[in-house]
Order: structure tokens, then C-alpha cells, then sequence
């Protein structure tokens, strides 16, 4: 979409309309990795209050 603007109102040559978009995929790239970490940090915390919870019963 930001490449599209740029082209439609001169802005930008060749060369900074390719870097613009090799940053815009590496954007990309790194927002879709903190959400698997993102993920993966929601399982092993829902894992952890399961066995806290296991914990506290056979405590009880």
C-alpha cells in the first residue's frame, strides 16, 4: 500500500521503493515471530497455572 502511494505520487525511485519493501517484509517477518512467541508464552503459562493448580489440590 505504501509502495502504491509512492509510485502514484512520484516519490520515490526504483531503488527506494525495493528497500521500502524488503524493510516492509522484514516488518512482517518480525511481527509473525513475536506472535508465535507471543503463543508459545500464552501455552507454557497456561501450562504452568495447570500444574500449580494440580499442585495446590494434592497439597490440600
Amino acid at each position: 500500500m505504501i509502495t502504491l502511494a509512492l509510485v502514484l505520487f512520484g516519490c520515490s525511485s526504483d531503488k527506494e521503493i525495493e528497500l521500502i519493501e524488503q524493510i516492509n517484509t522484514e516488518t512482517n517477518n518480525t511481527v509473525d515471530e513475536l506472535k508465535n512467541d507471543i503463543s508459545e508464552i500464552t501455552r507454557l503459562n497456561k501450562e504452568l497455572r495447570e500444574d500449580l493448580e494440580q499442585q495446590s489440590k494434592e497439597l490440600d
